[in-house]
């Protein structure tokens, strides 16, 4: 259960992360 809301957590913070490098 903890795990599951992690990985959501993690896909979260690194589509963030691919759009912000995207945008430069």
């Amino acid at each position: 259960m903890l795990l599951s809301s992690y990985k959501k957590t993690a896909q979260k913070l690194s589509k963030l992360f691919l759009d912000q490098m995207t945008k430069i």
